[in-house]
């Protein structure tokens, strides 16, 4: 949820450079945050679970591997 009331949501898992640069997943990278990249959603409400095979994977893109099968609330 967006507590900072500025319409950008990150989580742990898909604010990870790593995770989410370069997918076309509408997630957008936080220009505010100076010390460090990441990426947020502009919105209120990130909702995502690891899809049916209850994987996640840190070291792969958001669209590579075990995250492939992802469900994004936002997409």
């Amino acid at each position: 949820m967006d507590l900072a009331g500025d319409e950008n949501v990150a989580d742990l898992f898909y604010r990870e450079t790593g995770v989410s640069k370069g997918a076309s997943i509408g997630l957008v990278r936080n220009v505010d945050n100076k010390t460090e990249e990441e990426y947020v959603l502009r919105g209120s409400v990130m909702i995502w679970s690891p899809g049916p095979d209850r994987q996640v994977n840190s070291k792969a893109g958001a669209l590579d591997k075990e995250n492939t099968d992802n469900i994004l609330g936002w997409r």
